[in-house]
């Protein structure tokens, strides 16, 4: 029983120094619809010249398995965010996530962030059906399709889009 005492005790100790010196890891998290592997460092595509990705890629956390529960990104982004399943929640389609009530009162990961006492900024289309305050900065509006934002302007088309599609 002693030596219980002693390692339990060991342990708490080493923990209340251990936490006071240790510093957060920064965090980030980029998310996107649709990308596939043709990234370098996850496949790879000859026409796909990606450095910055591929440095990230080395330098941290890549998750190459990972699935979605469903296949709507509504719904998924819903189920990432939240860590509630699409059959908890009751989300399948594309509605506002404050209309769903048991989304509405649930804390995404962004909240618990910001509650560790991150920063958290977002901008693009991933959060685009959320309120504004779950962030500590939001970025520009989302960018729907092969289309640059153009700080208000009319959305400029990339050039290489061909010209039906601009």
């Amino acid at each position: 029983m002693k030596h219980y005492a002693f390692i339990l005790s060991s342990l708490l100790w080493a923990e209340s120094i251990w936490a006071d010196t240790t510093e957060k890891p920064n965090v980030l998290f980029i998310i996107c619809d649709d990308l596939n592997d043709y990234v370098t460092g996850f496949g790879g595509h000859p026409q796909a010249k990606t450095p910055h990705i591929a440095r990230l890629a080395k330098t941290g956390v890549s998750f190459t398995q990972a699935h979605c529960n469903i296949p709507i990104c509504n719904p998924s982004r819903a189920s990432l965010m939240s860590g509630l399943y699409p059959h908890t929640s009751g989300v399948f389609g594309f509605e506002h996530w404050d209309a769903n009530e048991v989304l509405k009162n649930s804390r995404t990961m962004m909240a618990h962030f910001r509650a560790q006492g991150y920063h958290a900024l977002g901008t693009g289309k991933v959060m685009h059906n959320r309120d504004e305050k779950e962030w500590n900065e939001i970025g520009h509006p989302s960018d729907y399709g092969p289309f640059a934002y153009a700080g208000g302007k009319e959305n400029l088309p990339h050039p290489d889009v061909p010209a039906p599609f601009r």
